[in-house]
């Protein structure tokens, strides 16, 4: 189940899944989550939760717009991810978006992961080009500096069509 409510600016929503086991809460999930998006500021935050396995989630993040560039921020937390068996799994990054002209839009951000006391570092640049309203050309390049398995880069060029 999830409920949404938009309040103006304001959207929130709460949501509910249960278990996969009848007559017990173990494996429900629940979430909630509140977004305030306007203008030249946003902000979101939202929590979550499995029942019986610990994990837990919790995310905020803001914007703030300076004529054609978007500052954005963001903190993750997770606790007892599942799919790698991370215990604590934190995340800061700090991004910038720069609309030059229209058809232009300029990507650049930095995150850092400490998971488990492993610290990883990951940059990221993209230049995205409209050729319409629902095509786009990329270009990404991104360096990953963990130290536990060295510096990996990595780049794509390609198009985006969207139906």
């Amino acid at each position: 189940m999830v409920y949404t409510g938009r309040f103006s600016d304001f959207i929130g929503r709460l949501s509910y899944a249960a278990g996969e086991q009848a007559g017990t809460q173990n494996g429900s999930m629940q979430a909630a989550s509140l977004m305030y998006n306007g203008h030249p500021f946003g902000a979101a935050i939202a929590y979550g939760g499995i029942n019986g396995s610990g994990e837990t989630t919790f995310t905020a993040g803001g914007y703030y717009e300076i004529g054609p560039v978007t500052l954005q921020l963001v903190h993750y937390h997770t606790k007892n991810e599942p799919y790698t068996a991370t215990r604590s799994l934190v995340t800061n990054g700090i991004g910038a978006i720069y609309v030059p002209a229209p058809a232009w839009e300029l990507t650049t951000a930095y995150w850092r992961s400490t998971a488990d006391g492993a610290v990883d570092n990951k940059f990221l640049a993209v230049a995205r080009y409209s050729l319409s309203k629902r095509t786009k050309l990329y270009v990404e390049a991104d360096i990953d500096r963990n130290p536990q398995s060295g510096r990996l880069s990595g780049g794509q060029a390609g198009m985006q069509y969207s139906f």
